[in-house]
């Protein structure tokens, strides 16, 4: 972990993609958002954005972002991964940007004490912001939060509180607890009710320590303390597409100690809506369940690796000592 000292540490991975025309709209967003809502709230905090495998002919992100003029209570750190880099492993030319090893590059060189991983298409609502400038985060805790999809097309000449006004009028779908309800008319469906007789109670309580985790859309906010990054080595740093590693690093967690905490409403992050990755999270939400492939992890694969967790009480360490690239020199700019 870097040496200099903050709070929090935001890490998100992206690249100036020249597939993804609405990227850098949705960046400018998410940067100027985030900068502005730690100058309103004093939060510690820093940025640290991973540039993975730069494309060759579109500006670098250090050129191609507006960066706020005024970044007092959050520093910005970007740390470049060169294309020579991202060819050292698997898959290169069907995974242009391996998410979680690029988001691994930046949890192992951050400076803050906890750390949230998270993308650069999420808003975080004026009451989470508040929160987490509280300075209560429990460093023995895993931090989870129900995701908020909203159209993509948010004006960016909003006012912070108009912005938030916006997304909160506008949700499309949530992400929650082990289901996805789409929003209908603009009303959110309401969780089942559960049974509060005193013996369903009590067969909850009894099974608490082996129910699912939240895992839905935890690509998405991920927070924990630094030592508990440390002590699971991150995320699997298997060169595939995404989806399911950050399943995996939940539960790695949750056996290495950190107890889930899910922050309620209206503590929300919004998702911007968008087409596809250029990672492939659409072509493995089609084949979330296939065998067989060298892309992504099977659910039956998932699956055994949760189970044996869940029997050993204990984590899957997938990584070596030198995760996140910890051998590897990599340039950092630092805005401002």
């Amino acid at each position: 972990m870097n040496s200099t000292m903050k709070y929090l540490s935001f890490v998100v991975t992206t690249r100036n993609d020249g597939e993804n025309s609405d990227g850098l709209n949705r960046m400018q967003i998410f940067v100027s958002s985030l900068i502005e809502q730690c100058n309103r709230f004093d939060l510690d905090a820093e940025l640290i954005i991973v540039e993975w495998n730069p494309p060759v002919h579109k500006p670098l992100l250090v050129d191609a972002v507006q960066w706020p003029e005024r970044q007092a209570a959050c520093l910005i750190r970007v740390v470049q991964v060169p294309a020579e880099v991202h060819f050292r492993f698997k898959n290169p030319e069907v995974i242009p940007l391996f998410q979680m090893i690029a988001k691994n590059a930046g949890i192992r060189r951050a400076g803050g004490r906890f750390v949230l991983a998270t993308n650069m298409d999420i808003l975080f609502s004026n009451e989470l912001m508040r929160f987490l400038a509280s300075r209560q985060l429990d460093p023995k805790r895993m931090y989870r939060i129900d995701r908020h999809d909203v159209p993509a097309e948010l004006n960016p000449q909003l006012s912070m509180d108009e912005r938030m006004e916006w997304c909160g009028r506008n949700v499309l779908r949530v992400y929650r607890y082990l289901e996805t309800v789409e929003v209908i008319n603009g009303m959110i469906p309401p969780m089942q009710q559960a049974d509060t007789s005193f013996w369903i109670r009590l067969r909850d309580w009894f099974m608490q320590q082996e129910k699912p985790l939240h895992t839905n859309a935890c690509g998405d906010f991920t927070l924990l303390a630094a030592d508990y990054w440390t002590k699971i080595a991150g995320y699997p740093e298997f060169p595939i597409r995404a989806m399911k590693l950050d399943g995996l690093l939940c539960y790695a967690a949750h056996y290495a100690g950190a107890k889930e905490s899910v922050l309620r409403d209206p503590m929300r992050i919004y998702h911007l809506e968008h087409a596809a990755r250029v990672d492939g999270a659409h072509i493995a939400l089609s084949e979330r369940d296939s065998e067989g492939s060298d892309v992504q992890i099977s659910l039956p694969q998932y699956q055994l690796w949760v189970e044996e967790m869940k029997r050993t009480r204990r984590p899957i360490i997938f990584n070596t000592p030198s995760w996140g690239l910890a051998d590897t020199d990599l340039s950092e700019f630092v805005i401002g």
